[in-house]
């Protein structure tokens, strides 16, 4: 493994970008405010997530301690955890070890096969420690100020934080390691789409369960569960026992017992990784090759020339848009994901809270409230629809091919246009869900689906051409793993940003409207036509700056 390091150091600067991030910011001080506002961003949205996890990570330790285990909050937390990094691994080693574009830089250098596999994976792993923050954070602010404490137990907490994702990872490694060895192009991704669809479901469980938890009952919740012949620890050990190790590791750091366990979990992590070595030097440059391999298909000039259809411009623009994006699953699960989970869990809430059922009861008897939801509904719809991240990182996503945008004989205008279109179509998309949920609760009548369909797609039309503009003002194209135009580009957070102060504009016109007297389609139409003018605006600024800013635009 001499060679290791040295394309370790290669990976690590081609994702996170550090060469050009040091010329940029600490040599030329260009946009010093970029790293600042992107690491307040991540502070604001990891503080938040961690909040609405304490609570249940506080009843778990609360059970537990009734039971003389209080570290079962860390056991419930790691085995979760673990099962989520193992799907999303999946996801992620597929789209790092096969997809990403240094893969040109890597291969032909005169290193080991298992040398370039494994500096992808710890990669990919270090991404993973932000999304863990979010998972630990409830957990060490539940346990910490009643059963933690000292030097030896914040060390081991440390090794069982920068342990935790290693374990799964491998095994999504190793798993998609051997299978991309035997499958072709084609299975590929559908592979890549069954892995998406498990995630989605792990995430519902995991989201359906703790909203499943009654408020008032909490901790005897909590210990039911875990007390149960198939709770949640129990299950969790047995099936999984590392999870177990690393909570005795921490409960019982400094003393004998905490250090055998915490041997046994690196010991455990240390196995994994020196068999992903072996297993890439025997199969991952094989299953690299595989995967340019496409079978042909035979056709007769007559059904090729018959296939040919002419269209404008617009349209074929537009087509290439949408098979781009759908080519890859993880764009498309990072865009409606959100689609399919938030309805979902509008409509356990309202099955499994009587506070919710009574609400939607009084709106049905009042128009005033079925004013207030319809506008709700609209709102989740144009947020939902805005933050699906299609039309603010459409630029991004075309990477180093933006040169064919750049060469292709139709107007930048036009382009921007067919993005700007590919992005209203999915949030039209994305809104049926939660329509269907909205008129299955609370039976309104066709006119106010159809009015808060209408109006949340308007809504997010405005946000979505703000993020088209600054992606075509500040691309990011030089990206190695396609998952990380979406998932690590700042572009996607504007429309996020703007929806703010679109909401408070609609909440204030909204009731204006309601203390008028306008019914819910009416209120809804109102603000459609508000909306739909901003959007004009947007639409106009958009079309007269897309050619100087596509003239900007290199890699």
């Amino acid at each position: 493994m001499n060679d290791f390091w040295p394309v370790l150091k290669v990976t690590l600067n081609n994702v996170f970008g550090l060469s050009a991030a040091r010329h940029r910011y600490l040599i030329r001080r260009e946009k010093i405010w970029e790293p600042v506002l992107i690491g307040l961003t991540i502070i604001a949205a990891l503080s938040s997530f961690s909040f609405v996890l304490f609570q249940p990570a506080k009843a778990l330790v609360s059970a537990g301690a009734a039971l003389n285990q209080p570290q079962l909050v860390f056991t419930a937390l790691i085995a979760s955890s673990q099962v989520i990094f193992l799907v999303t691994g999946i996801l992620l080693m597929i789209s790092s070890f096969f997809l990403s574009n240094d893969l040109t830089i890597l291969v032909p250098l005169p290193v080991k096969p298992g040398s370039v596999l494994t500096a992808k994976f710890i990669a990919v792993v270090i991404q993973q420690y932000l999304f863990q923050v979010v998972f630990f954070a409830g957990a060490i602010l539940a346990y910490t100020p009643r059963f933690g404490g000292g030097l030896a137990y914040w060390l081991t907490l440390a090794a069982v934080f920068l342990l935790n994702p290693v374990l799964p990872m491998t095994i999504a490694g190793l798993l998609t390691t051997v299978v991309m060895r035997f499958i072709n192009r084609r299975h590929r991704d559908l592979l890549m789409i069954i892995a998406s669809v498990l995630l989605l479901v792990v995430i519902l469980g995991f989201q359906l369960s703790l909203t499943a938890i009654p408020e008032t009952e909490m901790p005897e919740f909590m210990e039911r569960l875990m007390t149960s012949r198939l709770g949640l620890v129990r299950a969790a050990g047995r099936v999984f026992p590392p999870s177990i190790w690393a909570s005795q590791a921490v409960a019982e750091a400094g003393t004998l017992a905490g250090l055998g366990s915490l041997a046994l979990v690196v010991g455990v992590n240390l196995a994994a990784m020196l068999l992903l070595f072996p297993v890439g030097n025997l199969l991952f440059y094989r299953g690299l090759i595989g995967g340019q391999e496409v079978a042909r298909r035979r056709q007769s000039a007559q059904r090729v020339l018959g296939s040919i259809r002419q269209v404008s411009a617009f349209w074929s623009l537009f087509r290439r848009e949408w098979r781009l994006f759908i080519r890859n699953p993880m764009y498309v699960m990072n865009s409606y994901v959100g689609a399919l989970i938030v309805p979902v869990m509008m409509a356990f809430a309202a099955l499994q809270q009587d506070a919710l059922g009574d609400l939607i009861e009084q709106a049905k008897a009042s128009p005033a409230g079925l004013l207030a939801i319809t506008l709700g509904v609209a709102a989740a719809i144009a947020f939902l629809g805005s933050v699906n991240a299609i039309a603010a990182t459409s630029i991004s996503r075309e990477g180093k091919c933006i040169w064919i945008s750049r060469s292709i004989p139709a107007a930048p205008e036009v382009q921007a246009q067919a993005k700007l279109f590919h992005g209203v179509v999915a949030a039209t998309i994305s809104s049926v869900p939660t329509l269907v949920v909205f008129a299955w609760l609370l039976r309104p009548g066709i006119g106010p689906v159809v009015a808060a369909g209408v109006l949340g797609v308007v809504a997010s039309l405005l946000p979505q051409t703000l993020g088209l503009m600054v992606d075509i003002s500040r691309p990011m194209l030089g990206w190695t793993d396609p998952v990380a135009a979406v998932k690590r580009n700042f572009n996607a957070v504007w429309p996020m940003a703007l929806m703010i102060p679109m909401v408070l504009l609609g909440v204030v016109i909204g009731r204006w409207l309601a203390n008028a007297g306008f019914s819910a389609v009416g209120a809804a139409a109102a603000l459609a036509l508000i909306f739909a003018g901003l959007d004009l605006v947007a639409y106009r600024l958009l079309s007269a700056r897309a050619p100087s800013l596509y003239q900007q635009l290199e890699v």
